[in-house]
């Protein structure tokens, strides 16, 4: 079993630029804790970019968490 959080993405205007998560302000993503424990991965590919896309904690907010069955 696999924990997975859907995050809420917030403070964008202090985002960079360069980063996805810029305009996203609001938008829900599913997402998992990253190797390092610091920050969050997308689950699934970012449309735009067609690539998975990293959050730092301070960009979201946490709104639940749930176990997902990788099989």
């Amino acid at each position: 079993m696999e924990k997975l959080f859907v995050i809420k993405v917030v403070n964008t205007s202090q985002v960079e630029l360069k980063k996805w998560y810029r305009k996203k302000g609001g938008e829900l993503y599913i997402v998992r804790l990253n190797a390092k424990g610091n920050g969050y991965t997308t689950v699934g590919y970012i449309d735009e970019e067609c690539s998975i896309g990293h959050i730092e904690p301070y960009f979201c907010e946490v709104l639940t968490s749930f176990e997902h069955d990788e099989g």
